[in-house]
């Protein structure tokens, strides 16, 4: 993983403590975690509908389907395979978003505002 494809505020998971870890420092080579770990692997979350609802403030759950609302008739509808972005009649495929970081920064270049986390 490359740092530029970070931002600061993105979260992991440290393999080996299964602990969650955030991304508080970014250069153009180095990650810079929170955590005190003087040995540390992290690895990306993967997006699942258990992450999402226990993680997520602004997730909305309809039958099978989970929503953000993004801002008035905008949102995210959340599926298995991709994320499809709904607005009016409008919708737009992200079918590479796999992992938690990829959401946020999805979220964030939309609206220019950090996915709420629990």
């Amino acid at each position: 993983m490359k740092p530029k494809d970070l931002r600061l505020g993105n979260l992991f998971t440290e393999k080996y403590s299964s602990e969650t870890i955030e991304v508080i420092g970014l250069s153009d080579t180095v990650i810079t975690f929170s955590g005190d770990y003087s040995m540390w692997q992290y690895q990306p979350i993967l997006l699942t509908k258990e992450w999402l609802s226990s993680n997520i403030k602004e997730i909305e759950v309809e039958g099978y389907s989970m929503y953000i609302l993004i801002e008035g008739s905008v949102s995210l509808e959340i599926y298995s395979d991709c994320i499809v972005l709904l607005f009016g009649l409008n919708e737009v495929r992200f079918e590479n978003i796999k992992f938690v970081h990829q959401l946020q920064n999805l979220v964030f270049g939309l609206t220019n505002r950090e996915l709420e986390t629990v």
